[in-house]
């Protein structure tokens, strides 16, 4: 189906940065991964091709840039993915050379070499291997931990995200593992190797692609304290800055829940250079003179929806904020 109109909502705060986010481009959705989430390659070089057409496709750092010496941000768009996830280095970054744009890889330090899986990827597993006996263990668990009973209609997902803290939410998920999972975590990273290595990712940044920080454990944002906040941020920038021998001042919100304004301020004002904070909640309102709180469109979706979402929803955001 042909959509005529997108020319003319695409002209729409055209002097806005465009900035897309991706997690996983891949053929075989991964079990770790929300069922049938993972964009098709086909549906993601149709994407890119849109996005030619329409857009003068630039790196981050090169809108950044522009927005440091104030010139225009018009007509530019920025592609981004999350998580870190293998499919970074072994499918998207070749089709990306292949069409000759670039793009900024946003990375989970504790997963790096699979060294761990996020704790969200871990609850979307006990949803897939879930035994008789759940519930049982799930209300062990509460009370192990001092945490609200999960709902009798509640999934395990639904629940992590709104009765724990964030603070041990590491020790929850990976105890609620010891008793539900049928191997170890570590033998079940060896068979599946989820994310990129340190060598994948440096090398991806010697290729030109934009590295940045997705936080240290992927956290709920606005559930922190400041210091976990800032923690999450720095921790992942400087072990990402290790690797690839150079700085990383750009971070993008997991789940783009942003942290409070005060903590943002803060953060600003005690770093010796300019960060930028990406959320997602895009309302085409990416200026130069907001470049530090820019928001991003999720475009997970096949052609004709993406299009939809891409072109009105920010629309709809800019209207009812």
């Amino acid at each position: 189906m042909k959509i005529s109109f997108v020319p003319k909502v695409v002209n729409y705060k055209k002097s806005s940065v465009r900035i897309v986010y991706y997690h996983i481009i891949s053929n075989n959705n991964p079990e770790y991964y929300f069922p049938n989430k993972a964009l098709g390659v086909e549906d993601f070089r149709r994407q890119i091709k849109f996005f030619k057409k329409n857009f003068q496709v630039i790196k981050l750092d090169e809108a950044l840039n522009l927005a440091f010496e104030g010139k225009s941000l018009k007509n530019k768009l920025v592609i981004t993915f999350d998580d870190g996830f293998k499919e970074n280095y072994s499918v998207i970054a070749p089709i990306l050379d292949e069409e000759k744009i670039s793009a900024t890889f946003f990375i989970i330090s504790s997963c790096l070499d699979n060294k761990d899986l996020m704790w969200r990827n871990k609850v979307l597993l006990f949803e897939k291997y879930k035994t008789e006996d759940i519930r049982n263990v799930l209300y062990g668990l509460s009370e192990d931990f001092n945490l609200p009973k999960v709902k009798e209609n509640q999934s395990i997902l639904e629940w992590s995200f709104s009765a724990w803290p964030m603070n041990i939410k590491e020790d929850i998920v990976n105890r609620l593992w010891e008793l539900a999972m049928p191997m170890k975590i570590s033998e079940y990273l060896e068979k599946h190797t989820p994310y990129c290595t340190s060598k994948e990712v440096k090398e991806l940044h010697d290729s030109g692609f934009g590295i940045g920080s997705h936080s240290h454990t992927h956290p709920i944002f606005s559930k922190l304290t400041y210091e976990d906040f800032s923690d999450e941020i720095l921790t992942c920038a400087s072990r990402l800055s290790s690797i690839i021998g150079d700085d990383v001042f750009t971070f993008s919100y997991p789940f783009g829940n942003r942290a409070s304004k005060d903590f943002e301020d803060k953060f600003h004002a005690m770093q010796p250079n300019n960060w930028t904070l990406l959320g997602t909640k895009n309302r085409l309102n990416n200026f130069a003179n907001n470049f530090k709180e820019w928001e991003r469109d999720n475009i997970e979706y096949t052609n004709f929806q993406m299009k939809i979402r891409f072109l009105y929803l920010p629309i709809y955001r800019s209207l009812n904020h």
